[in-house]
This record gives C-alpha cells, structure tokens and sequence, in this order.
C-alpha cells in the first residue's frame, strides 16, 4: 500500500527531475546582473569591459537574451589575476 505522500513524490518527480535540468542548464551562463553582483560594478563598467576587449562578447542563448558561458567568464577571471588588474 502506498502513502498519498508516497503517490505525490512520484508524481512530481518528473517535473522535480526537469526543474534541476532547466536550473543547472540556466546556472551554466551568466547574464549581466550576474556580473555586476559577482564584481560589484555597474552595467557600464561591464560595457567598457566589452568595448575594451577586456570583457568578451556574450552569446545568444535566446531571441532577445544574451549570457556568458561560465567558462568564459572563468576564463575572465584568471587573464584578470594573471594581469593583476582590479577593474
């Protein structure tokens, strides 16, 4: 005999199961107000980052949404501690 809690977590699983994958899917890029709150900057410290070439580019992950790959954004950070700057 199964419990009625029993019966809820398994028919929620599935979305529990697609929830992680879209959350873990989303946490791969970093969107702008990811960056200002990782290096406490303003949107146009970012945009001179980008115009400088320091920063690159972000990617299209949507119609009218651009991110970095968190790896990119790594990436970022060690040219930024090997160049020893704190822009």
């Amino acid at each position: 005999m199964t419990t009625i809690l029993e019966n809820l977590l398994t028919d929620v699983s599935p979305f529990a199961e697609a929830f992680s994958e879209l959350y873990m899917h989303e946490q791969q890029f970093l969107r702008t107000r990811d960056l200002q709150q990782r290096y406490s900057v303003s949107r146009t410290t970012i945009a001179n980052w980008r115009k400088s070439g320091l920063l690159p580019e972000p990617v299209a992950i949507g119609p009218n949404t651009k991110a970095w790959p968190a790896a990119t954004i790594e990436e970022f950070e060690q040219r930024r501690a090997v160049l020893g700057r704190n822009e």
